[in-house]
């Protein structure tokens, strides 16, 4: 089956991949009234460890191992380190990867 859909241009979608859904789920509440929104990393390690599908990310080292894949690197609003999220960036994030999971079903 492998084969057959390296043959037919098509692959199996990728934890990583899941896991940006997964993230994208959990920040674009936070997004809702505001294009920008700085989210701590403590804040989303905690949405995290309740998601089933992120548990893995651990740590802010894991985390920001992860997020850099996607662009994202850790900055302060002064007091605390966190991620700047954006509607632009979670619309992108979401038109690049929601396709590839649906195909795959």
């Amino acid at each position: 089956l492998t084969a057959l859909r390296h043959c037919a241009g098509q692959r199996e979608v990728s934890t990583r991949e899941y896991s940006v859904l997964a993230l994208l789920d959990l920040v674009r509440p936070r997004l809702e009234s505001t294009p920008t929104v700085f989210v701590p990393t403590t804040d989303i390690l905690e949405l995290c460890h309740e998601h089933e599908g992120l548990a893995w990310i651990e740590s802010g080292k894991r985390l920001a191992g992860f997020l850099k894949h996607f662009g994202l690197c850790p900055t302060t609003d002064g007091k605390r380190r966190g991620y700047t999220f954006t509607k632009a960036w979670v619309e992108d994030c979401a038109s690049r990867y929601a396709c590839r999971t649906e195909s795959v079903s």
